[in-house]
């Protein structure tokens, strides 16, 4: 009897320091700032998110030269339930998740979020990270 509490409290610890996402259901609108693939690392493509209020601008970034210039993605942001819902001409465009991940606001896309939940890796474009302000 004397082992059960030690156990339960060292279960309660672990279970806290799941390194996953934690999901913030109770946020009315996602931060305003732009949101970047993870900062420790270097990136050679991805995107970017820079969010306004109900307003959002999308822009995928790479080191490979095309004759075509890659155009931002632009619209407006909904909640609904959990999960924000990103709108291009009126017409749902993408399903993003707002997230605390190493102290700040980070942004899970819905895919990336259901893989972690399922055991899977999350790809690297599935998180985007609140940039800093210098």
């Amino acid at each position: 009897m004397k082992f059960i509490l030690p156990l339960f409290v060292a279960l309660v610890v672990l279970s806290s320091c799941a390194s996953g996402p934690r999901i913030d259901t109770s946020a009315a609108q996602i931060p305003d700032g732009r949101y970047v693939p993870d900062p420790k690392k270097l990136w050679y493509a991805g995107a970017i998110i820079e969010v306004r209020g109900d307003k959002f601008s999308y822009q995928r970034f790479t080191d490979v030269l095309g004759d075509n210039p890659i155009e931002p993605v632009t619209g407006s942001i909904k909640k609904e339930r959990d999960r924000f819902v990103f709108s291009r001409e009126g017409k749902p465009w993408a399903v993003w998740m707002l997230a605390r991940a190493r102290g700040r606001a980070a942004l899970w896309s819905r895919e990336g979020y259901e893989r972690w939940k399922a055991g899977q890796k999350a790809e690297s474009h599935d998180v985007l990270y609140l940039e800093k302000k210098s």
